[in-house]
Order: C-alpha cells, then structure tokens, then sequence
C-alpha cells in the first residue's frame, strides 16, 4: 500500500483558518443567541461544503504524466523570516556564524544563520516496508522566492507512520535567503517528494523499533 493521508488535527487547523477569515460573520451567525438557528445551520454547511472542496486538492499529486515528483503543499499559513544577518565589524562570538574575511585577514563582517522555520504539511505517508519518500525543494523556490529545505533532501522513512510524537507528520525545515519576509499560505505547493525503493547489505542486522518522530532515529 502507498498513499498519502491527513494527520487528525489537520481538519481542526483548517477550521480555525477559516473561521479566521469570517470573523464578521462568526460575530453575528455564532455568537449571537438569537439568531435563527437555520443561518447557523447553513453557515455550518458552507464552511464544511469548503472543507470538501480544499481537501479534494490539497493531497499530493503529480501534475503530468511522467513527474516523477508529488507536490507538496503547506498546512498551515506561516512566515519566513530571513534566515542571514550580516553584522559590519565585529569580534569573535560564540553564535553561529560564518566568517567574511577581507584581503588582509581581518574580518569584515558576520552572517549570523538563523534556526531553520518548520513548517507543517498536515499530511503523513503509509508505503511499503522497503521504499522511502525523499523529499526536495521546488525548482523555482530558491531562484524566485530564496526558500530552500534547511536539509536539502528529506527522508521519511516507512516507521515514521504514526509515530506517537508527530503523528508521523511530514515536516519541513525551511530557509530564507532573501532579504524579506516570505508568506506561506495553507494550500501553497512548497516542496515535492518522490517514492523510491532501497537496499540493504547482505549482512545487515537492524532490528530496531522508531520509538519518536521527526529527527529522533540515531539520538
């Protein structure tokens, strides 16, 4: 079986972005008692007639007939701040940085490199027991936005489904490199993933069990 799916919370997260955007309406259809209680009832029916209409697009697909790659979207709207600061003239610093030395061996400045921003995908991915889903940047996001994956290709691996941390969430690591905010809206296509097979030595002996979720294998 392989097939991408929704984390439970997902449909909750969408709800409150939703709601978020018919506040004015909220006010006078939910809060107010006494309203008839059909317009609540329609009001219900809209938002869920949205729900069907958003998910029927939002699950990873390929776009033509010989892509290699699924789309994946963002499940949540979340700004990404720049990731690089540079700094004119300073001394040595115990904060991670990378150094910009003049002709003459001093340092001219410092690019102070944020933590990555993680953003949510409100999916998770069920595959065979001997494939992985790699994940990669969009060609046109470090060219026409400054977005890349903080580590360049994401593995998912098969026993990350339902892991109790994250639900076996797809996350992404995300760095900015422009010189401006970037928005990620709910919806946006903000990376791709490709199913592969993999191998193993003849004398391999791994019988551990995923005990955490993202980045906890190996800790």
């Amino acid at each position: 079986m392989r097939k991408f799916e929704f984390v439970e919370d997902f449909k909750v997260r969408w709800y409150n972005m939703w709601e978020s955007h018919q506040e004015y309406v909220l006010r006078d259809v939910i809060w107010n008692p006494e309203y008839p209680k059909l317009m609540k009832d329609e009001f219900i029916k809209r938002r869920d007639k949205d729900w069907e209409l958003f998910i029927q697009h939002f699950l990873p697909k390929r776009h033509s007939k010989h892509a290699a790659c699924y789309d994946i979207r963002a499940g949540e709207t979340k700004t990404i701040f720049p990731s690089l600061y540079k700094v004119q003239d300073l001394d040595d610093s115990d904060e991670l940085y990378y150094r910009i030395w003049s002709d003459d061996g001093n340092v001219t400045n410092l690019v102070f490199l944020e933590p990555p921003t993680m953003v949510r995908t409100g999916i998770k991915v069920k595959m065979n027991e001997d494939e992985v889903l790699e994940i990669y940047n969009r060609s046109s996001f470090p060219t026409k936005k400054g977005l890349m994956l903080a580590n360049n290709v994401g593995i998912i691996d098969y026993d990350y489904y339902d892991t109790l941390e994250t639900e076996g969430e797809i996350l992404l690591p995300m760095w900015n490199f422009s010189n401006e905010d970037i928005l990620i809206q709910m919806g946006d296509r903000i990376a791709q993933a490709k199913f592969c097979k993999y191998l193993t030595t003849d004398d391999d002996t791994a019988d551990g069990e995923r005990i955490g979720g993202f980045g906890s294998t190996g800790v």
